[in-house]
Formats: structure tokens, sequence, C-alpha cells
């Protein structure tokens, strides 16, 4: 192998160490969803995640997962303290995080059971399963 085609490998190597997702957070994505969705198929609870996944990318909540999960009155925070989620919980938080493409568009920020949010300029995007998603469009 000649130095530039290991050098290519050992580039690689660190871009896809960099982008790879952290436990911790998957850890949290994963109770979040246990705690919001476990009851949804896995096209729901992969939504509820990207919701949080947006949440971080625009920044509003916080810069860590940690601190958009447990950003006031935001997610179910009492559930996740019995939170025990599975394999289906793990498998869905990581598949969003390491999605090359995002399920929801970044302005879909919100979601809840029932009915759709009643905010002044929100916009209704879709309803999957038991919850209804939204957001403020740029």
């Amino acid at each position: 192998m000649g130095l530039v085609a290991l050098l290519m490998l050992i580039v690689q190597a660190d871009v896809a160490a960099a982008s790879a997702p952290e436990q911790s957070d998957i850890d949290l994505l994963a109770r979040m969803i246990w705690a919001e969705a476990e009851n949804q198929d896995d096209d729901g609870q992969q939504a509820v995640a990207q919701v949080a996944i947006n949440r971080l990318e625009a920044g509003a909540w916080g810069d860590t997962m940690e601190k958009v999960i447990y950003a006031p009155n935001q997610f179910a925070v009492s559930r996740m303290r019995i939170a025990a989620p599975g394999e289906r919980e793990y498998a869905n938080a990581r598949a969003v995080m390491e999605a090359d493409e995002p399920i929801l568009p970044i302005w879909v920020q919100y979601f809840r059971a029932g009915r759709h949010h009643r905010f002044k300029g929100y916009a209704e995007y879709t309803v999957i399963g038991d919850h209804y998603f939204g957001g403020f469009e740029p």
C-alpha cells in the first residue's frame, strides 16, 4: 500500500470517528423515545427522535443532546427516570442519528399526541401514528 492510500485510509477513519454519534447521546435519545413513543411503530419512534435532532441542530434548546432533551417542559423527562428502552428504541435512535438525510425537515421541532399544537404561526407537517408533527417554517 502506498503512502497516499494509507493517508487516505487514516483520514477516512478520522472522519468516520468524528461523525459517529456518542453512545451517551444514543442512550439519551433511546430513553426519550421510550418515554415519548414506546407504543409507536418504528416510523413513529424515529420521527420523535428526529424532532430532538432537529432541535439540537437548530440550537434553540441547547448545544448538546442532554440540554435539548432536558430543556424545561419539552419532553417527558419524568418518564425518562423509569425508562427501560429495549433494542428497538436503541436501533431507532441509532438509525436517526446515523442517517444521511433527516426524515423530517429541520423546521419540524414539535410533536404531540392527539392533535397539532395551536401556537400562532405553527405549521402542521404530518401525522405519524398517534403523534402530530409541525413547527415554524422558515
